[in-house]
């Protein structure tokens, strides 16, 4: 069990503000001997050599797709951030193995194709965030696949109107522009 084994007293004493406390030689459960002060192991301030905090930490948090990590689970559960609204509210959650350990999505993100500039995204828009529904896509593509976009079909293709825009070549607020003007788009975006 996580008990501290007193191995004796070491002297000289320290001396804070004229009080005198006793400095002990301890052995941690985990097998480390350390020292600390009497005082604080009686208070619960000591309660390990540091092992505890070591094991608390998962040292991921310097790497690129840790923070794509944390922005997808703040997304789905933290009432507070700013796009729970749009996900958490919604249902949307992070499968089982992604919520609870950091590493397992790390290395699925770099299995699946991850490089620098690239975003996570969900295949489906209304699908949790999983390793069947995520893949690794450009801002702009990721941006074509939100459920406010409009889509319009013409001739059996249905695109974004950035993407109509784009295949003749039109500048794309040119054509957002003429859509919500008249309603629709003009025969130039389907040439």
């Amino acid at each position: 069990m996580n008990k501290l084994e007193i191995l004796g007293e070491i002297e000289p004493r320290i001396v804070v503000d004229r009080k005198q406390y006793k400095q002990v030689e301890v052995k941690c459960y985990c097998g480390n001997i350390f020292t600390t002060l009497l005082k604080k192991i009686h208070t619960g301030e000591t309660k390990s050599c540091g092992c505890n905090r070591k094991n608390k930490t998962h040292g991921m948090s310097k790497h690129p797709l840790y923070s794509v990590w944390s922005g997808m689970r703040s997304r789905c559960y933290n009432e507070k951030s700013y796009g729970f609204r749009n996900y958490g509210a919604r249902g949307i959650c992070v499968c089982d193995k992604w919520n609870k350990d950091v590493q397992a999505f790390i290395d699925w993100g770099l299995k699946s194709g991850y490089n620098h500039g690239l975003e996570i995204d969900r295949r489906n828009n209304d699908g949790n965030y999983s390793p069947e529904n995520c893949r690794w896509v450009t801002g702009k593509l990721n941006s074509r696949n939100k459920r406010n976009n409009v889509l319009i079909k013409h001739e059996g293709r249905k695109k974004t109107i950035g993407e109509w825009a784009e295949t003749m070549r039109q500048k794309h607020r040119a054509a957002f522009n003429d859509f919500y003007k008249f309603g629709f788009l003009k025969r130039k975006y389907f040439r």
